[in-house]
């Protein structure tokens, strides 16, 4: 549930997303449950970029309508997105790779909206298009009391999390199910039962 809290407090950061073109970054556990719930704030479409085949199967059962594959197809999100000064109203950033908040702002439209929620060291911004286009650059890293509000959308299915579960294991195999959950190829999120 906290991945998910983290994913609506993202979205409350971003703002109206009612009609909105949306791009999100890293479709891991954190990106692919805020795919959910910028699904329920009522976005036109969503776009969701990895480097894994996985998070990306997983971002579009999710309620992504096209899925990027930056490893495959490294080029695709600029032939795509950037023509006319950009496509998105809003992106957010859920991976710790510098690199792709900077590849965000030619897709992004003017005036629109960058929430950086994943964690990294430094990003080197194009401060011309921020400025250019006058963007809004915002930082996502808590969330309070959007953990109700991510248990309520559980409780009311309004945002079905079980494709990020990839596996459940009893508490016994705990051992098991941290080895089981290091492989980013393959797994999203390893849950443990206490049945």
């Amino acid at each position: 549930m906290p991945p998910l809290a983290v994913g609506v407090h993202a979205v409350n950061q971003a703002g109206n997303l009612m009609g909105k073109r949306v791009l999100v970054t890293g479709a891991g556990p954190i990106g692919a449950l805020l795919i959910g719930a910028v699904r329920v704030a009522g976005a036109r479409e969503i776009v969701a970029m990895d480097i894994s085949e996985a998070p990306l199967k997983t971002a579009l059962a999710m309620g992504a309508q096209v899925a990027i594959n930056a490893a495959q197809e490294p080029d695709r999100l600029m032939r795509d997105y950037a023509a006319d000064k950009g496509y998105f109203d809003v992106v957010f950033v859920c991976t710790g790779v510098g690199s792709v908040l900077k590849q965000t702002f030619p897709v992004i439209r003017p005036r629109g909206t960058i929430v950086q929620v994943g964690v990294n060291l430094s990003a080197d911004i194009p401060v011309n298009a921020l400025v250019g286009k006058e963007i809004r650059l915002l930082g996502s890293h808590r969330f309070h009391h959007e953990y109700a509000v991510a248990a309520s959308l559980i409780r009311e299915r309004r945002v079905d999390v079980r494709p990020v579960i990839t596996k459940t294991l009893p508490m016994e195999q705990i051992a098991e199910a941290f080895v089981i959950a290091r492989d980013r190829s393959t797994q999203m999120k390893v849950q443990l039962s206490f049945e």
